[in-house]
């Protein structure tokens, strides 16, 4: 039995024997998680707790979220700065349909007041989420989290956020929530794979360039930790210092995010710290989860997420009694 299969097996296994595996499978029978999409006119090392506790209640208690719709949810957000107006961002996010149990990508336009109708950016027979978006030396579109299709895709954009052409980056390789940035002349890919480690297993890829060929990292997977390692949204600096947005599915999908300070990055080496949270308020609308954020300029862009009942609306909250 190879390493890979061996570790994957140990954690089902682990996963089977706990309690709360059996109380989440009565949970998630009865409720599902509600996502929605929302933006703070903060910026992003204050949400993410860099600036004091208080500071990052303040910039999460006064978030403007987009109208629901209950045949869908909205999770995923990315934002970028949009070139047809000084006060116009697009938005790219996860459109989730419950019906259809498949997720493609829509875009809307925020102007600091509000949120214009949202439109279809990308559909696909497979599941779409996840749209990182890449604004980079000319290079504007995003790469969305489509694993089922084998292969790391780049959609370029126009300046209204069309689309107007598809690049493969990695092809053959399924990953899931493909996170770019550069860092000391590089370009490094974060990602996780499918299966039974997908929110533990850490992997990373580096290259020259977007059009040129990715290498896998010595220590893949470079780490393996339910509650930091998943990719959580697009990294920052912040006083010279390069941070990192993981999930923590510690307890639950999607719990929250913790803000990782990457020490160490190399083509042979990787270290990171776990330094601060980004935890959902306690009594608010989407107190349930939060599990990615991304930013431009003064702006940061969050989802939340509140259990709703699949029986019947009159149920949402009662979820308490097997929490």
């Amino acid at each position: 039995m190879s390493r890979s299969l061996s570790h994957r097996l140990g954690i089902l296994a682990e996963r089977f024997a706990e309690p709360a595996f059996y109380k989440d499978q009565i949970k998630y029978r009865m409720f599902r998680q509600s996502w929605n999409v929302g933006v703070t006119a903060y910026p992003v090392h204050i949400v993410a707790g860099l600036g004091g506790i208080q500071k990052q209640k303040e910039a999460l208690h006064e978030v403007m979220w987009m109208e629901e719709k209950a045949s869908h949810f909205k999770a995923d957000p990315f934002i970028v700065k949009s070139n047809r107006a000084s006060d116009e961002y697009i938005i790219y996010y996860e459109n989730f349909s419950w019906s259809k149990s498949i997720g493609k990508i829509d875009r809307v336009i925020y102007n600091g007041k509000g949120f214009s109708r949202p439109v279809l950016s990308l559909d696909s027979p497979f599941h779409l989420s996840y749209p990182f978006v890449i604004d980079h030396l000319g290079v504007k579109g995003y790469v969305p989290e489509h694993s089922q299709s084998g292969d790391v895709s780049l959609y370029l954009t126009d300046d209204t956020g069309e689309i107007v052409k598809k690049r493969s980056l990695v092809k053959r390789l399924p990953l899931i929530d493909s996170t770019l940035f550069e860092h000391d002349g590089l370009l490094w890919l974060f990602a996780t794979k499918p299966g039974a480690a997908e929110n533990s297993d850490l992997f990373i890829f580096y290259a020259e360039g977007l059009d040129k060929p990715w290498r896998e990292h010595e220590l893949n997977p470079v780490k393996s930790n339910v509650s930091n390692a998943r990719p959580a949204g697009k990294p920052f600096t912040f006083q010279k210092q390069l941070f990192r947005p993981a999930q923590n599915c510690s307890s639950h999908y999607g719990q929250n995010i913790v803000v990782n300070q990457v020490t160490k990055l190399t083509t042979s080496e990787f270290e990171e710290k776990p330094i601060s949270e980004i935890r959902p308020l306690k009594g608010e609308r989407y107190s349930y989860g939060l599990h990615t954020i991304s930013h431009c300029d003064q702006y940061s862009v969050i989802d939340g997420a509140r259990l709703t009942s699949k029986i019947h609306p009159l149920l949402d909250g009662t979820v308490k009694f097997i929490a």
